[in-house]
């Protein structure tokens, strides 16, 4: 996925941000879930919300040609928390976007990606976490991330990427809303995980313990939020939801 400035929605200039998202069907709404810091790059810059809110797009590909394009996605959800020790509202880095009825029945395909319960194929439809798909974080299991890395420009228009699989990540402790990941190496090259923000955080089941969101480089440290924090956005973007249908028919 990418964000591009406010008053681009054409996606004519140069992103502002790359990263990674995935689909979640929940109480009968499909959301796309992704880190809150790809789609507010300004907010988490300044360390509070600017107002600005970036045009935000979904790579996919078309099944028949295998050709990639972006899907265009609407308002956001998001928040921020008030820590009381600081006495400062600390912004959530986990950004839920309910996709409409239409956005829902587009078939979102993928390109290659190896995971070690099997092999998606390029052109397979992209995968939907379910409700059932979300477990907690358990310290005798393994857990791994994989995106798109290094993104650039290839003739002035295609953006390419080199895929990233990130296995043999060990839990470590919970925080609040937030995971503690450590891997088997340390980390020592920033650019190799720039861009997985906002994969989900999967068991060697495939279901899901959280959403990645930063490393620490020179450390074995990898930083995500919890599933509690994913349902908690997408419960108020559907009571939002509900608000504004009663408020029509009134």
């Amino acid at each position: 996925m990418q964000s591009n400035e406010s008053g681009d929605k054409e996606f004519q200039d140069r992103p502002a941000a790359y990263g990674t998202g995935f689909m979640v069907l929940y109480k009968g709404q499909t959301f796309f879930v992704t880190a809150d810091h790809v789609a507010h790059v300004k907010d988490h810059e300044l360390k509070e919300r600017s107002g600005e809110n970036n045009v935000v797009g979904v790579h996919t590909y078309t099944r028949k040609e295998l050709t990639a394009q972006v899907i265009l996605l609407s308002e956001s959800f998001y928040a921020e928390k008030y820590n009381i020790e600081t006495g400062k509202c600390e912004l959530v880095d986990v950004c839920v976007t309910p996709l409409t009825s239409k956005q829902s029945a587009t078939p979102f395909f993928t390109p290659e990606i190896e995971l070690p319960e099997r092999t998606i194929h390029k052109g397979e439809q992209m995968l939907i976490i379910a409700e059932d798909g979300f477990v907690e974080p358990d310290k005798d299991d393994t857990y791994y991330v994989c995106g798109h890395t290094r993104p650039h420009i290839k003739n002035g228009i295609f953006i390419e990427y080199q895929k990233s699989f990130k296995s043999g990540l060990k839990f470590m402790l919970k925080d609040g809303d937030h995971l503690l990941f450590n891997t088997e190496d340390v980390i020592t090259d920033y650019e190799d995980w720039a861009g997985i923000s906002g994969a989900p955080i999967l068991n060697q089941e495939g279901k899901c313990a959280g959403i990645i969101t930063s490393v620490n480089v020179d450390s074995k440290m990898v930083w995500g939020y919890t599933v509690k924090t994913i349902t908690m956005l997408m419960d108020m973007a559907i009571r939002d939801k509900e608000k504004s249908i009663i408020i029509k028919h009134q």
